[in-house]
């Protein structure tokens, strides 16, 4: 039976309230009910109940939901539920589900009929599609007020092929995305391949099951075992550097930004790649040393860092080509590193109500500082990169690699990418990941403002080539034509002129020169601000010290749910 990868269809809705972010569409029961989930996780699939805007454990009567695109399970004919499931009730899903212990509530398996709409422009279904319908929910911020769940998320796979339970003389078996598929032999092997990309700069996600999008695939490729249902990889080092021209820092490159709470640097530290959080969850001393380089203030309501939007630094900034790198070990090497690079842009995030008062939302740094000491229940990494990140990674996993499960990372492209996928297939033998011959930093192209000498900006050099469907396209030409006769001796007295001129003005200066000079020096100490001067005062110089909006100190990390 031939395979091919299956490229799933997302949804024209963005999801927030921290985002926005790109989320998948589908449908689920009989006759199917349309809902929208953001990909990313293991085992069972979350998805909000019709019940989710009820009330209840919310915690806010404003729901972010939309009533139509919520499963209710009394309106299907092909519904399972099962008394021997696992039901949560109002309590933390952390000891059900481990990696989503930001959502407290309640809910219950259930099983049903899942649609999907290909890229391929095919309908396929998944019989007894294994979902947790969260009838109530709520995420909680670091000062104990809570905000009601907007969207839930579509598992890609685990461990195992599918989850299954006892149902009186028999087992009741249930069906997961990327497994059913294989098992079916649609696809080549289980796996998947994934850039959720970024509705910020307009760049629509990329998810293969099976296979992948190569021209997603920008960079390196590291590889490393998942854990039961965390992608972990070791974090070595953090910095901020500019790509190309100028920088608005007063540097173009720093490191040694990963910074441990007892001061300690250099040291590697265990995070989980999780897309389903949409933070990057560090060490308080790492988001501090970060936020010392950015005009930006702390909100301990929040658990964020926000913008200072005033200051002149904050557009010049999240416009520019700077970038937060993340410096890997690659592949489990003692030796070599692999760098994912998070451009400025894709990092002014916004909080929408409830999070924020104003209607237009806040723009938040999304870097959430850990509790010192903080662990999880499942024994996976406390730090997290989340869907922040992985605006700009590529990632996948293949379970049924023959020398065991395997996950995968890559650096993914900017907005200048070809809207034709180039589609790749994933064996279930080995998992070899080709990256893409477009060059990174091209991918950019037209989609920051490149700082020039003189202070201005520019979206992209003159003569840059720009990443096409077929690779990267030739150089842009200049006009060569020789010069006539004439123009020769013109352009050859002007030059003579000029250097006439210029003899005659340093002749000038130096004569001038002993009577100037004190003058000079007195303005120039004159110039120079004082300690005073360079501290914030609303219009941030280059770097500041992070300030705390009027509150407590979080004790707890910052919960979304989409």
């Amino acid at each position: 039976m031939a395979t091919t990868p299956l490229g799933l269809t997302w949804s024209p809705t963005a999801y927030g309230p921290g985002g926005p972010w790109n989320a998948i569409q589908m449908s689920v029961g009989s006759p199917p009910q349309a809902i929208d989930l953001i990909p990313g996780g293991s085992w069972e699939s979350p998805v909000l109940g019709s019940t989710i805007c009820s009330g209840g454990s919310s915690g806010s009567s404003k729901c972010l939901a939309d009533p139509t695109r919520l499963y209710d399970s009394s309106r299907s004919s092909t519904k399972v539920e099962l008394s021997g499931t696992n039901i949560i009730v109002d309590s933390n899903f952390a000891p059900s589900i481990g990696a989503l212990s930001f959502i407290t509530g309640s809910a219950k398996y259930v099983f049903d009929t899942a649609t999907l709409l290909f890229t391929d422009a095919n309908t396929r279904t998944i019989p007894k599609f294994d979902m947790l319908v969260i009838s109530e929910g709520h995420s909680t911020l670091p000062n104990g007020t809570t905000f009601p769940l907007e969207t839930g998320f579509l598992s890609l796979g685990a461990l195992d092929a599918n989850q299954s339970w006892a149902n009186g003389t028999g087992r009741f078996t249930a069906n997961m995305l990327s497994s059913y598929f294989w098992g079916i032999g649609a696809i080549a092997s289980y796996s998947y391949g994934m850039h959720i990309g970024s509705p910020t700069i307009g760049l629509p996600g990329s998810l293969y099951i099976g296979g992948y999008d190569q021209s997603r695939v920008v960079g390196p490729v590291t590889y490393q075992p998942p854990g039961q249902n965390w992608l972990p990889i070791d974090l070595l080092d953090i910095g901020i550097n500019v790509t190309v021209g100028e920088s608005p820092f007063n540097f173009t490159s720093t490191t040694n930004l990963l910074v441990q709470d007892n001061g300690i640097v250099n040291r590697s530290i265990a995070v989980t790649v999780e897309p389903r959080d949409p933070h990057l969850h560090l060490p308080r001393a790492s988001c501090d040393a970060i936020a010392n380089l950015l005009p930006v203030v702390f909100a301990p309501d929040l658990g964020l860092y926000l913008w200072d939007t005033n200051s002149p630094l904050y557009n010049r900034i999240i416009s520019s080509p700077a970038v937060l790198s993340f410096t890997f070990r690659l592949s489990r090497s003692l030796t070599s590193t692999v760098t994912i690079s998070v451009p400025f842009p894709l990092l002014a995030l916004t909080l929408a109500p409830p999070l924020a008062p104003s209607p237009t939302g806040l723009k938040y740094f999304p870097c959430a500082p850990l509790p010192v000491g903080a662990t999880t229940p499942n024994g996976a990494p406390a730090a997290i990169l989340g869907r922040a990140f992985l605006q700009a990674a590529f990632i996948g996993v293949n379970w049924s690699d023959e020398s065991g499960a395997t996950w995968f990372m890559a650096q993914a492209p900017g907005p200048n990418t070809p809207g034709t996928a180039s589609v790749e297939e994933i064996s279930a033998l080995k998992t070899n990941i080709v990256q893409s011959p477009n060059e990174w930093i091209r991918t950019w192209d037209g989609g920051w403002s490149v700082l020039e000498t003189d202070g201005t900006t520019a979206t992209a050099s003159p003569s840059a080539p720009s990443v096409t469907g077929s690779g990267v396209s030739n150089a842009k030409t200049h006009n060569t034509e020789s010069l006539s006769t004439a123009a020769k001796v013109g352009v050859s007295v002007g030059i003579c002129i000029l250097i006439f001129a210029v003899l005659a003005s340093f002749f000038l200066w130096w004569r001038k020169r002993g009577k100037t000079n004190q003058q000079i020096g007195q303005q120039i100490q004159a110039d120079v601000p004082t300690e005073m001067d360079a501290k914030y005062t609303g219009e941030q110089d280059w770097k500041l010290n992070p300030r705390e909006l009027d509150s407590h100190i979080p004790t707890k990390r910052i919960a979304e749910l989409a």
